[in-house]
């Protein structure tokens, strides 16, 4: 109920059960209080652990975004071919029976290549 929804009725009512229990208080004996007051501390503590609970996935997800930022604005390196060729493979064009025809007649080739130039 909101303060507005209060009579004058209401409020006698609230004071008396204040005055009540402040009463019942004064008459509980120490280990009681005690006892009490311990119940008292350990809810608090409770309630304040898991105020920050949130926090540990929250806190997660942040790190998790910064690190992906971090990795996608940092300078790469220059990537690297995936498949090497092998030296190898020019010696085995020019052995080749094809490749030594074409050789024979290169001066061939250079005149066609003049001509079409021309």
């Amino acid at each position: 109920m909101s303060k507005q929804g209060f009579d004058h009725s209401d409020q006698r009512l609230v004071d008396r059960s204040r005055q009540t229990l402040d009463q019942s208080l004064e008459d509980l004996d120490a280990a009681t209080i005690s006892r009490l007051n311990r119940i008292r501390h350990t809810a608090l503590a409770e309630t304040r652990a898991r105020r920050w609970q949130w926090w540990i996935p929250a806190g997660g997800l942040a790190t998790a975004c910064a690190f992906l930022v971090a990795v996608n604005l940092s300078p790469r390196a220059p990537s690297r071919p995936t498949q090497v060729e092998s030296p190898l493979g020019d010696l085995e064009l020019l052995a080749s029976k094809e490749n030594l025809e074409m050789l024979e007649e290169l001066e061939f080739y250079a005149w066609l290549e003049t001509e079409l130039d021309g």
